[in-house]
């Protein structure tokens, strides 16, 4: 029929008599086969290959994935998909090859107790002062074209040490977050006095506080894209926070200030799940004292900066 469709020249035809000549075929796939063994072996294969054209190390990078728009920012679903991965030790231990996998840390502690982490090295980056003080050195001698060696000749000689302090505790030990402090800090310097040569403490504390205001908390926090507006995000968890006004807190204290009554303890979990908040093990007043681990909320607090969902 498709070539008599395709060919209208062609004299009738019998579909009874081309089924005598062509029986139906039966185009099914075979599925009973199991796919995560079918790609191991053509991975092992691979890797034979690989040696013979002479090379002795195979390492294979893993990384960015958490970020694809399919994903959705949703802690859940990036642990769902990278579990299997992360507890297959028969890919894990194989001698041919060497996996290096970069994961958000939120999704990866939902899944953390089914990973051999003993076995297995899985470090949480972390950048200490020291190391973003270096990184930022160096960026802005590659960026100035040498001109500049040591960030702190950007600065006037007037500005407290305690506000270039907080430039690198508010970067979370994280360099990309220091290069928007920076870039924050820089706007607003511009803003004040585009010509001024050296950036002002007034141009740190107002970019300080632009950072804060305005930060994408959902870079750090899953966001459950089905998940309404008053539900429990990170907005939502910041925004009884603020009302708290203390960096550590009891869940009385939280829920009298935020009114979260039988809610308060589903709150405090979640704040606990996704890293915002820590248990210290200390007590006051009989309930156990909880500290804001994330610094941007700290300085919202003490510096009374309002947080709102974009």
């Amino acid at each position: 029929m498709i070539l008599k469709n395709y060919y209208t020249f062609l004299p009738p035809i019998d579909e009874g008599d081309i089924k005598n000549i062509l029986p139906q075929i039966n185009m099914g796939l075979d599925s009973d086969f199991l796919e995560g063994n079918t790609h191991y072996e053509i991975l092992c294969r691979l890797c034979i290959i690989i040696k013979k054209l002479g090379y002795d190390e195979i390492i294979i990078f893993f990384d960015k994935f958490d970020e694809d728009q399919r994903m959705k920012n949703n802690a859940t679903t990036i642990s769902e998909f990278i579990n299997s991965l992360l507890t297959d030790n028969k890919i894990l231990e194989n001698l041919n090859l060497q996996l290096i996998i970069s994961i958000w840390e939120i999704p990866f502690r939902k899944i953390m107790s089914e990973v051999r982490t003993q076995k297995h090295f899985c470090p949480i980056l972390s950048w200490s002062e020291r190391t973003l003080q270096n990184a930022l050195n160096r960026r802005l001698q590659v960026f100035s074209g040498d001109k500049i060696r040591n960030y702190e000749d950007l600065f006037d000689i007037s500005c407290e040490s305690k506000n270039l302090e907080q430039m690198f505790e508010l970067s979370n030990n994280n360099p990309r977050d220091l290069w928007h402090i920076m870039n924050s800090i820089m706007h607003a310097q511009y803003e004040i006095d585009s010509m001024k040569m050296k950036i002002s403490d007034e141009a740190i504390v107002n970019g300080l506080r632009r950072f804060v205001s305005g930060f994408n908390f959902y870079e750090y926090y899953p966001k459950n894209p089905k998940a309404k507006a008053n539900s429990m995000d990170i907005y939502s968890y910041i925004k009884h926070l603020l009302k708290v006004k203390e960096e550590k807190f009891t869940k009385n204290q939280l829920s009298l200030a935020a009114n979260t009554g039988s809610s308060t303890n589903n709150y405090v979990v979640g704040m606990e799940n996704i890293g915002l908040i820590a248990n210290t093990g200390e007590k006051s007043s009989g309930g156990v004292l909880y500290r804001i681990c994330d610094p941007k909320v700290v300085y919202a607090i003490k510096n009374s900066i309002d947080i709102t969902r974009p």
